[in-house]
């Protein structure tokens, strides 16, 4: 298959398309107001796709002989963002989006391409992503301990809260460069997957004790932000995090201890506050259902698309819609309303077609690797999709080029693997 595109040096090491799939995945950190509209990984996206289209005829071969429904899948995506011009009510946010989009699908293809060429492709996606999360875990815990938080993650610096004794404070939170906390959780969560495939591909203890080590600093996180839905994933989490480690005698043990140690250790220090944020969250949910926001507002965008008969009301319509239905929020934080409400039945349900095709092979393959990302797709990541006030943002795209990569490396590039169990390159 490489041979239709360029001869690469085998062995070990990586690269010049190894780096540039790691350089890829960290930009997606560099967001905020201090890069305005010129974030680095849309900046890629932009390039990447002049490559794309002045070299197309080296590339068609190869996406169209087992990528055909990918790439129709993109194309008709963004022709349908170009013709939604001729009806969406806000020229601005229709523009910022439009170009948005137009960028991440390119970071898409950008990833996945690059992962033919590249040395060890699946070892430097997942280095990428531990990375990313080092770096993003060094903020989080900056703004925790010293309640300074980024421009562009200060959204809620003016939210206060009570303790379990009355005293009114700042809510204590980590959103890091992303706008708020509920992305910043969703962001997590996302690179557990990540995490675990590297825990899994490490045969030296050092560096799955590293991995676990990452997994407790996400989980104390994750429980400081209480974000409900992302404690729901991080609990669904367990079943494909079981079942990559449950060979591995010596950390599965370790990890089932460090568990009930940590446990037994907040209960007995912090059981008052974690009975105090729980009935808080329960509390705040009382009036039932029809009383929750989030249930407001996706029956919100439910009406507004079927008022577009579910056609899409246009890239980057949601806010205009919303305020011209006089809802409260501007936003669905619901990725697959947000979806139906902007683009559409169609691109929604090719959406939906290409996740469960890519869960359902996933999970009944023959390859551990792929079970374990069957297993996130199945049951942690649907969580994540009605969290975020808004979705379609750069770590989604990479997060799905990521494991796109993975799983057509796997299933395609490395039939001959001497070591299946294992990922290529990272031992």
């Amino acid at each position: 298959m490489k041979k239709n595109l360029e001869k690469v040096d085998s062995g070990a090491g990586m690269n010049k398309y190894d780096y540039i799939i790691i350089l890829t995945i960290i930009s997606i950190i560099f967001v905020g107001e201090v890069f305005r509209a010129f974030h680095p990984i849309k900046i890629i996206g932009f390039v990447a796709s002049f490559y794309f289209l002045f070299t197309f005829n080296k590339w068609k071969g190869f996406f169209l002989r087992k990528n055909k429904k990918l790439v129709s899948f993109f194309f008709f995506w963004l022709a349908y963002s170009a013709a939604s011009v001729l009806w969406v009510g806000d020229s601005k946010n229709y523009i910022i989006s439009a170009l948005t989009l137009y960028c991440f699908v390119f970071v898409f293809l950008l990833i996945f391409s690059l992962s033919q060429l590249a040395r060890d492709p699946i070892g430097s996606i997942v280095k990428g992503w531990m990375i990313f999360l080092v770096l993003n875990l060094i903020c989080a815990f900056g703004e925790i301990i010293t309640g300074e938080h980024f421009s562009s993650g200060s959204f809620q610096a003016d939210d206060i809260e009570r303790d379990i004794s009355g005293v009114v404070m700042n809510k204590v939170y980590a959103a890091v460069t992303y706008g708020n906390y509920n992305s910043f959780s969703v962001l997590l969560c996302l690179t557990l997957l990540f995490l675990l495939l590297y825990i899994y591909s490490k045969p030296k203890i050092i560096s799955q004790l590293f991995g676990i080590l990452l997994f407790f600093c996400v989980c104390i996180i994750l429980i400081i932000n209480t974000s409900r839905g992302s404690l729901i994933s991080l609990f669904l989490f367990i079943i494909p995090l079981w079942y990559a480690i449950r060979k591995m005698k010596g950390i599965k043990y370790l990890f089932i201890a460090s568990l009930f140690i940590i446990g037994i250790y907040l209960w007995i220090g912090y059981a008052d506050d974690i009975i105090f944020l729980l009935e808080k969250k329960l509390d705040a949910r009382s009036g039932g259902a029809s009383s929750d926001p989030r249930w407001i507002l996706w029956n919100a965008g439910l009406d507004i698309a079927s008022q577009w008969m579910f056609l899409g009301s246009g890239t980057g319509s949601m806010m205009y819609e919303y305020k011209l239905n006089h809802v409260f929020i501007l936003y669905a934080h619901n990725l697959w309303i947000q979806m139906l409400l902007e683009y559409g039945i169609v691109t929604t349900l090719c959406f939906i077609c290409f996740y469960l095709r890519l869960t359902w092979k996933s999970l009944f393959s023959s390859d551990s690797l792929l079970k374990i990302i069957g297993l996130y797709l199945l049951f942690a990541w649907p969580v994540l999709t009605i969290i975020d006030e808004e979705y379609l943002k750069s770590f989604h795209f990479v997060f799905f080029a990521s494991v796109y990569s993975i799983f057509y490396c796997r299933k395609y590039c490395q039939k001959n693997d001497p070591v299946p169990e294992r990922v290529s390159g990272m031992g």
